[in-house]
């Protein structure tokens, strides 16, 4: 059974794989196989090691799907299944926009950071943000929470919080 993870541990290797790609690589649609990096999650504290343990899920292989990116200014859109699935298709694929580091041409290995986008749906203060970093030669990947921008459909139209575990304390 999955449990409830911490998303950035979950997607921190996809960052550094995308990232070691060729910048002259042509923007096409593909998918990468991926595996977990999720190391063990252990404290002296009892009750922290509780705690981690509620927020680790069973390391497994999946995809990752890069697609030509149609929205925002960012390059590509970066898709891969969430760790908690809500039954809902498209709120079931987390999905980041990346927005490429400029390079200069004796460049070629740039940092990297994740955007958590702000409470507007339209993730204007996000995006903001994201391109801006590309443009000082970091790439920026603008990841859509639940429920938001890509991974909104109409079934989240009234959705209550997608998150309910974490309120309830059950898996």
């Amino acid at each position: 059974m999955i449990k409830p993870c911490i998303l950035l541990l979950s997607i921190t290797s996809i960052v550094l794989e995308l990232t070691n790609a060729e910048a002259s690589e042509p923007i096409n649609a593909r998918s990468i196989p991926a595996h977990d990096s999720l190391g063990s999650l252990k404290d002296a504290s009892h009750d922290a090691a509780d705690c981690l343990n509620g927020f680790a899920w069973s390391p497994a292989s999946f995809s990752v799907t890069l697609e030509v990116s149609e929205t925002g200014g960012s390059s590509r859109t970066v898709r891969f299944p969430s760790a908690i699935p809500t039954g809902d298709v498209v709120n079931d694929r987390v999905a980041m926009q990346w927005f490429h580091a400029k390079l200069s041409r004796d460049q070629t290995v740039r940092p990297a950071v994740i955007v958590v986008h702000e409470s507007g749906s339209s993730m204007t203060i996000g995006r903001l943000f994201a391109r801006s970093l590309s443009l000082y030669g970091v790439h920026a990947f603008l990841i859509h929470l639940p429920g938001y921008g890509l991974r909104k459909s109409d079934e989240d139209q009234g959705a209550k919080c997608r998150f309910d575990f974490a309120c309830s304390g059950r898996e």
